[in-house]
């Protein structure tokens, strides 16, 4: 859920500095994470087996957005987030 609120008064006047015009202020209070499931896809141009993300969901879940930032892994290089040729065979061979 994105809430967005008015900011508060800056006592930024007093100190002789003028606020941002027109600042506004985002809060997220939860993050919503949808699996779906892995389906042969139909790019061409893709090293290997094609991939794509199929219409059904395999698994849903819902967090508060300070409880899944203290306990998320750490972020993948992208070099992490590439199917070699060899793994997307294996994952089709699995479906």
């Amino acid at each position: 859920m994105v809430e967005f609120t008015k900011p508060q008064k800056s006592s930024l006047k007093k100190e002789g500095k003028k606020p941002a015009k027109d600042s506004k202020k985002v809060d997220f209070s939860t993050l919503e994470i949808t699996e779906y499931l892995i389906e042969i896809g139909d790019n061409p141009s893709c090293e290997g087996a094609p991939l794509c993300i199929g219409n059904e969901v395999q698994a849903y879940e819902e967090y508060d957005v300070d409880e899944f930032e203290e306990t998320r892994k750490a972020r993948r290089h992208r070099k992490q987030l590439l199917i070699s040729p060899s793994r997307r065979s294996r994952i089709l061979m699995s479906l």
